[in-house]
């Protein structure tokens, strides 16, 4: 297996192992600047082993850990920032997030969180025994450690890399602050978890829970399906090309869930976890623990609360 691969002159990929097996890795990038340092996008997942293994990388392009001057997260979520703080205590480079990632990974370590996921999981209608077993994954969230932001960037913000311009494109959906990192003169687009390959990511983990996540993430599709003359650089698996493509087959999946949701609409009232028990999913209803029984309750909450706008009804009603 390549850990590394060179994507352009200056700018590597680096495969950081991960603790979800399915998935198996995340992808950290690696870019030089023209003074002699070197910048770091999503280190991935937080441990020992890990910082070994991207100290080392560094090492082998020929550059010190302390010539790391800055790290650029894409979202929040632990595969891909866990291992920031450590990089930033070790080189003292800056660690820069969207704002709305800043609030969402804030808001997870709250002292009223499981109380307020509680009474939300009892309004949908989840039993006793599976309420304890996903307030415990609230627990866990909130037990991470507080990540250390230097700069909160905003959508056409570039980074501080000299020599090169890299423009922040804030992309809703998968989280609040999700985003990518365009390179115009290179045609490179650093999308995080924004858009896959192959596999398809969820929506609105981190989502305040007034937020349209499912309105957010299609509106983010159409914004950077534009940019498909850029080679993509994902958070997972592998770089690809034909972004408006793979733009246009994400929304088309989610789409079906909300039409799904819809196919219901003429029953009577049910909750969100009888509603998700009628639902297709992945490896089966009774496959789901955890984070992934979690996140498939807040899909259906989210999906459903798309479909009572107008515009989640002419989506579906057009059959896009």
């Amino acid at each position: 297996m390549m850990w590394c691969v060179k994507h352009s002159d200056g700018i590597w990929s680096l495969r950081v192992p991960m603790r979800d097996r399915a998935l198996g890795y995340s992808l950290a990038y690696l870019i030089t600047d023209d003074a002699g340092a070197l910048h770091v996008v999503d280190p991935g997942t937080g441990s020992d082993s890990n910082e070994l293994l991207l100290t080392d990388m560094v090492r082998s392009l020929g550059f010190r850990v302390h010539d790391i001057a800055s790290i650029t997260l894409t979202h929040y979520h632990p595969d891909h920032a866990g291992l920031a703080n450590r990089l930033r205590e070790a080189t003292d480079a800056l660690v820069a997030l969207h704002a709305a990632d800043v609030i969402a990974e804030h808001d997870i370590r709250r002292p009223e969180q499981r109380r307020s996921w509680a009474r939300r999981y009892g309004r949908w209608g989840v039993p006793m025994e599976a309420r304890a077993q996903l307030l415990e994954t609230v627990s866990q969230r909130g037990a991470r450690p507080a990540l250390a932001v230097d700069l909160e960037i905003a959508d056409g913000d570039v980074l501080p890399i000299s020599g090169r311009r890299i423009v922040v494109v804030h992309l809703p959906g998968h989280s609040p602050g999700s985003i990518a990192l365009r390179d115009d003169d290179l045609k490179l687009v650093m999308i995080g978890d924004h858009v896959l390959p192959t596999i398809y990511p969820a929506i609105g983990l981190g989502a305040a829970a007034s937020s349209n996540p499912v309105r957010d993430y299609l509106r983010s599709l159409e914004k950077v399906a534009a940019l498909d003359d850029h080679e993509v650089l994902p958070g997972h698996e592998e770089t690809f090309r034909g972004l408006a493509r793979r733009c246009v087959a994400t929304a088309e999946h989610h789409l079906r869930r909300t039409r799904e949701i819809a196919s219901y609409a003429s029953e009577p009232a049910r909750t969100p976890w009888e509603m998700a028990q009628r639902l297709s999913w992945k490896g089966g209803w009774d496959s789901l623990t955890g984070m992934r029984l979690a996140s498939a309750l807040q899909q259906v909450v989210f999906h459903s609360r798309y479909l009572a706008t107008a515009e989640g009804r002419d989506a579906v009603a057009s059959g896009l």
